[in-house]
């Protein structure tokens, strides 16, 4: 299946953000998602900034993150850094 996602957007971005973008999408369906993202990017050398809590998907098209609680970063750092331990102390509710 073939996707053109350039063909939503009205205009040449600086940048993309998007705000969960894999809420309520199956998921068989998010890492698909997150292909035609990471083509996109590279293809119109574009950076993405994405909120998301679905740590796969963030781990799988990021390079880099950050965590925000009450408006403050608390930390930040290569995606290489976003482990199983920093996503407990920091994002488990």
């Amino acid at each position: 299946q073939k996707v053109i996602l350039g063909r939503w957007l009205l205009t040449n971005p600086d940048y993309l953000i998007l705000d969960e973008p894999t809420e309520g999408i199956q998921p068989n369906i998010v890492m698909g998602i997150a292909d035609i993202l990471k083509r996109y990017q590279k293809a119109k050398n574009i950076p993405l900034i994405i909120v998301e809590q679905n740590l796969h998907f963030a781990r799988r098209i990021g390079d880099r993150f950050m965590i925000i609680q009450k408006g403050r970063s608390v930390k930040e750092g290569s995606i290489d850094e976003l482990t199983d331990e920093v996503s407990a102390k920091y994002i488990s509710v």
